[in-house]
């Protein structure tokens, strides 16, 4: 039998950023109907928000300065039925996105379950239990939060950048280009403090995992702790990786304050800028009173899209790291895989086993080997008692003969065919099921 690999948690260089969006959006794919209604509200209360500009250059130039009250009535009536309409848009909006969100989260805890159910126990020996929980629980609801919430948030602003820049242009294209100027400035500390920001986003789950791991440890062996008086040393370690967690959430922190404050302070000094140019052609007839309260409602529109974009941006990022650490667990192989065409066992099955030359060592230590070319056999209906003192390994052998682990070298066979051959179930409904002969000597004997 060939030397099988232990399963392990593939390496960070495994799972690239670039992966992530295509794995989040094949569980947005069933829900298409959704999706798309949810970008078509989008876009109509993006569009409706767009249209109060008008609405206010329609304000000051026909209703303030021409001094014509009922027009002025009409355009607040216009002004508030584009409110609603934009009102409804949202409800629709956010109900259906937060609803993606909560079924893509739920989407992606099924799939990342029912492949670890997948995996042997090897895995698991080599994997701490605290850390997988934290990647269902924490990462999980961080991508859920990012999908239902973020996602919507940053597609809105783009439209509304978009869709202001557009209609800024249509107001006054000097000041326009005066703006356009201004957004590479924008987007360099975007490209820059993302990018840390995702990169500490990742340490900064990766050390929530590790608190979860020792949280389990200890509490699963209270027993153990209590015994020997561990408590104080244990609230010593346990404190010393609650402030590992702070370390990097500072650091997180700090570049995201950064980012925000940043991108902020650049946007508002460019409309200042604007505003001052746009006055000085107001004064020199250029322009209407009414275009630059437009321009300057449609400017800051853009803006402050600009800075919920660099906001929420830097939850994306924090979501990519997340989601980087689920695609691991996804992406972790099959240490014991189903064979394409499994032999099948004789009808009934007999229960001769036949061990020969059996050598395991487990993941966790594959210098220390537990059995050591072990071989034996076992009639039908025969009894046979393994004493030996407690961890030589008889409980290992059992779990052998079940596949929980491959061995190093050797063979099992069962009625004279190999178990590697065999289909996990088929081999565990042989050895478990009360009605088989395998099965009185495994509830007996073993």
């Amino acid at each position: 039998m060939t030397n099988s690999t232990t399963a392990t948690v593939p390496s960070k260089s495994s799972t690239t950023p670039y992966r992530v969006l295509p794995w989040i959006l094949q569980f947005l794919s069933p829900y298409k109907i959704k999706v798309v209604a949810a970008i078509v509200f989008l876009f109509i209360g993006s569009l409706a928000w767009l249209s109060l500009g008008q609405g206010v250059k329609l304000m000051v130039d026909e209703g303030f300065i021409a001094d014509n009250a009922s027009r002025l009535n009409e355009i607040i009536w216009l002004i508030i039925g584009i409110t609603a309409i934009s009102g409804t848009a949202v409800f629709c909006r956010f109900y259906l996105m937060t609803w993606l969100g909560e079924r893509v989260s739920a989407d992606i805890r099924l799939q990342v379950y029912q492949h670890l159910l997948s995996l042997s126990p090897g895995f698991f020996a080599t994997q701490r239990t605290g850390e997988v929980i934290s990647r269902f629980t924490a990462d999980s609801t961080l991508i859920q939060s990012v999908v239902g919430s973020s996602l919507s948030m940053a597609l809105r602003s783009v439209v509304t950048v978009a869709g202001g820049i557009v209609m800024m242009g249509f107001t006054s294209v000097k000041l326009t280009l005066l703006v356009l100027l201004a957004v590479p400035l924008v987007l360099k500390p975007v490209r820059f403090f993302g990018r840390k920001v995702r990169l500490l986003s990742r340490k900064s789950q990766d050390r929530v995992g590790d608190l979860g791991a020792y949280i389990d440890e200890t509490l699963h062996e209270i027993h153990t702790v209590q015994a020997y008086t561990h408590e104080a040393k244990d609230r010593q370690l346990f404190s010393e990786r609650v402030e590992a967690v702070m370390q990097v959430a500072k650091g997180r922190i700090k570049y995201r304050a950064l980012l925000i404050s940043t991108v902020m302070f650049l946007s508002i000094a460019a409309i200042a800028f604007v505003t001052w140019v746009g006055a000085q052609d107001v004064m020199s007839g250029n322009i209407t009173g009414g275009e630059l309260s437009a321009f300057m409602f449609y400017a800051v529109m853009v803006a402050g899209a600009v800075a919920t974009i660099s906001e929420v941006f830097s939850e994306i990022q924090r979501a990519s790291g997340a989601a980087e650490r689920l695609l691991e667990l996804v992406n972790t192989p099959i240490d014991i895989p189903e064979q394409a065409l499994p032999e099948q066992l004789p009808t009934p099955v007999m229960g001769q086993l036949d061990v020969n030359q059996l050598v395991f060592a487990y993941p966790s230590d594959t210098n220390q080997e537990v059995i050591k070319q072990l071989s034996m056999q076992i009639k039908p209906g025969e009894r046979v008692a393994l004493v030996e003192p407690s961890g030589a390994g008889k409980s290992t052998l059992f779990e052998l003969m079940m596949r929980f682990y491959q061995p190093k070298s050797g063979q099992i066979l069962l009625d004279g065919i190999d178990i590697s051959t065999l289909s996990l179930a088929a081999l565990a409904t042989a050895i478990c099921s009360r009605a088989s002969r395998v099965g009185d000597i495994c509830n007996e004997c073993v």
